[in-house]
């Protein structure tokens, strides 16, 4: 249920099928705003479900997956402006503050230490500007919630279902 519930603030639910079916792309309009107004300058956007990797990267001009072995070179001499990827794929060690200040969350990861960890690629030793960390939240919803339980304002899933509980009642 969290899980759908997740994927709704997305803009899409999966069948049972593992098929995607679109009913609102407000979150990813907004992304598409977002990096529009960097001025391009380039961004790191880190996703949680395959189908927003893939409406992201139909979305956003000269964007790129991390999955792709060429994609770091390309990535690190400017030629991809846009990075999208896992924060699973983020692991300890990637750099990829060279040519970006800019990360943007469209799903969040329910682990504090994943969120930490990716933000860590960036916002490291060596990078030379400010870094600037968005969220991409559905208000009332359990983006916020997620977004609370990875900064360490909520400790369980529990608590977070309690949370969703309070505001349907």
């Amino acid at each position: 249920a969290l899980q759908k519930c997740r994927q709704l603030c997305a803009g899409f639910l999966y069948d049972e099928d593992q098929r995607a079916h679109v009913y609102d792309t407000a979150k990813l309009e907004a992304l598409v705003d977002q990096i529009e107004g960097l001025n391009e300058d380039s961004a790191v956007v880190f996703y949680q479900f395959l189908f927003e990797r893939d409406a992201i990267l139909r979305a956003i001009p000269g964007s790129a997956p991390i999955e792709k072995l060429k994609t770091m070179g390309a990535w690190n001499s400017g030629k991809i402006r846009v990075l999208v990827l896992h924060p699973e794929s983020a692991g300890e060690g990637l750099n990829l503050q060279e040519p970006c200040c800019n990360v943007f969350w469209y799903s969040l990861p329910w682990s504090g230490r994943q969120y930490q960890q990716a933000n860590g690629r960036v916002d490291r030793m060596g990078q030379t500007r400010p870094v600037h960390i968005r969220h991409l939240l559905r208000p009332d919803s359990i983006d916020e919630d997620i977004l609370d339980r990875v900064l360490g304002k909520v400790t369980s899933q529990e608590e977070v279902i309690d949370r969703i509980k309070r505001r349907r009642a």
